[in-house]
């Protein structure tokens, strides 16, 4: 408990210093992990969770850190896609620490506000990318739908008029 306090009052101290923003850390994506760090209070609502290592993690951890409310999730590794796919149906974005530098303090995890700005823009704008793309698939299938509706019409149409 002492320990995490002074890692706290550290975080803290840093945010303060250098302007950064303090992102909470799961050093494995299972449920168990996330169930530990919630009743640790590791992670708070509308934080930015970072995950070494998202492998392994499933809809049901995805959903205990989209039900505590949390903002977004940083990742060193590949996710799953149906898990990426689940976040982002959740409305929570998924950055890699590629898209979304995290700078390492102490051994604490940061990332600068602006990067966070941007990133989320990016996924803003993938998002409504993404809408459109879907969108764009439904109108193509009612329209291939009413196509062979129509031909079975026309072929009706014929075998009646012989």
């Amino acid at each position: 408990m002492k320990k995490s306090l002074a890692r706290q009052k550290k975080a803290e101290r840093i945010e303060e210093l250098k302007g950064l923003r303090r992102i909470a850390m799961l050093d494995a994506f299972t449920r168990e992990s996330v169930v530990l760090a919630l009743e640790q209070e590791r992670i708070g609502k509308e934080d930015m969770v970072f995950l070494d290592d998202a492998s392994g993690g499933g809809k049901n951890a995805a959903d205990l850190l989209m039900e505590w409310g949390i903002a977004a999730v940083i990742t060193d590794s590949d996710m799953a896609p149906g898990v990426r796919e689940h976040f982002q149906e959740g409305g929570i974005p998924v950055f890699s620490s590629r898209e979304l530098p995290v700078l390492r303090i102490d051994g604490l995890p940061f990332v600068r506000p602006d990067d966070v700005e941007a990133a989320r823009a990016g996924w803003a704008e993938q998002l409504k990318s993404l809408e459109a793309e879907r969108q764009t698939k439904q109108l193509e299938s009612i329209i291939q739908e009413y196509r062979v509706e129509r031909r079975k019409e026309e072929r009706k149409k014929l075998q009646q008029g012989r």
